[in-house]
């Protein structure tokens, strides 16, 4: 697994994992890799958290809202 993209392949389990890392340095890429679990299995809790942070380091406080409201 490439740990500097988003990764389509893998476990759910990997891809959080990636996601979390994506998160340091690379925040549009942790939400995109967050959005894809979502679209894989929306009651992953964890991801919607993943995606909520990514966009609020993006600047995005209203989307990053939503996303915890959609963890919950």
């Amino acid at each position: 697994m490439n740990t500097g993209s988003v990764d389509a392949s893998g476990t759910k389990e990997e891809a959080l994992a990636n996601a979390l890392r994506l998160l340091q340095s690379d925040p549009g890429g942790a939400a995109e890799q967050a959005r894809e679990i979502i679209a894989v299995d929306p009651g992953i809790a964890e991801a919607h958290h993943i995606l909520a942070h990514a966009l609020r380091r993006l600047g995005q406080a209203d989307s990053a809202r939503a996303a915890e409201r959609e963890a919950i």
